[in-house]
């Protein structure tokens, strides 16, 4: 029991110091916390054990907060250098576990500024690394293909491409 409450300890000590580096969902504490669990020689109960204590231990410090982190996220993504468009942080946060609701809900206050603001950076990178010497319509096709596979809703990209490039 005591050696028990040891490993609880050390592997809390290790998610703690997991999440100083950034805010993490749930979902990657406890993928974390399987990969630290598994190195340990102790059966598939006691594993379990563990992880709920840890988890409830994590919880009344209020460390794993879901609807946090998405906000966190798409806070850091929509003023980063290389944003993502709307669909992308949708698609990376619906992948790491989060629900569809807490997506729905932080995603409501990301408008349609915001994601042509990101696809105007986007494309003003992409603009500087494309060839010189291209005509109009070239650079018109490569930059909407581009950043609609970039995953950005086509009213932005029409809008960007045509009102701030002026490539008709």
């Amino acid at each position: 029991m005591i050696e028990n409450k040891k490993l609880n300890f050390k592997i809390l000590d290790k998610v703690i110091n997991f999440l100083s580096y950034r805010i993490r969902s749930s979902k990657e504490l406890s993928d974390r916390m399987e990969t630290y669990l598994s190195k340990e020689k102790i059966s598939e109960d006691e594993k379990a054990a563990i992880k709920s204590w840890v988890t409830a231990e994590l919880q009344s410090l209020g460390m794993i907060d879901d609807h946090k982190f998405v906000t966190t996220f798409v806070e850091e993504k929509a003023h980063s250098k290389k944003p993502l468009s709307r669909f992308a942080i949708k698609n990376y946060l619906f992948r790491g576990g989060i629900s569809k609701e807490i997506i729905e809900d932080v995603l409501k206050d990301y408008t349609k500024t915001y994601e042509m603001a990101s696809a105007m950076i986007i494309a003003e990178k992409k603009l500087g690394s494309m060839r010189k010497g291209l005509d109009k319509i070239t650079v018109k096709r490569k930059l909407i293909s581009y950043l609609i596979g970039k995953g950005f809703s086509p009213e932005s990209v029409y809008a960007v491409v045509d009102t701030k490039f002026k490539v008709k």
